[in-house]
């Protein structure tokens, strides 16, 4: 499941989803919904790559704080830090961690932008 993992992440960093698109045109989305959530306990009215991706790396830093509330299984931990040290993937998580750091800071300056202008 890992290997197939990496390559929907690899994949969606560049906005594509031609090897998701595959998994549904051969009818085994429902298949494959069911095997993450068998193997990692996620579970979304709306699941979708993106969504799995976020919820695996949200959950895997929430086990690293302090009373982190963790949503997600064990498995799901040790698969990040599979990824994270897995020669062949660990640039699609260096690259997607950068991308989610640029998102955060925008969001955070777009935040204290907000502010500014309230209290103008």
């Amino acid at each position: 499941m890992g290997k197939i993992l990496y390559v929907l992440f690899s994949e969606i960093l560049n906005d594509k989803q031609d090897k998701y698109k595959v998994i549904e045109k051969f009818n085994l989305s429902d298949f494959f919904w069911k095997s993450i959530e068998s193997n990692y306990r996620y579970k979304s009215n709306n699941s979708s790559v993106k969504d799995l991706l976020l919820c695996l790396i949200q959950d895997h830093f929430k086990r690293s704080i302090k009373d982190g509330n963790q949503e997600l299984n064990r498995e799901a931990y040790l698969f990040v830090n599979r990824w994270k040290e897995n020669t062949n993937a660990r640039k699609i998580f260096s690259d997607w961690s950068k991308k989610l750091e640029k998102i955060r800071t925008l969001k955070i300056i777009s935040g204290v932008c907000q502010l500014k202008a309230i209290r103008s």
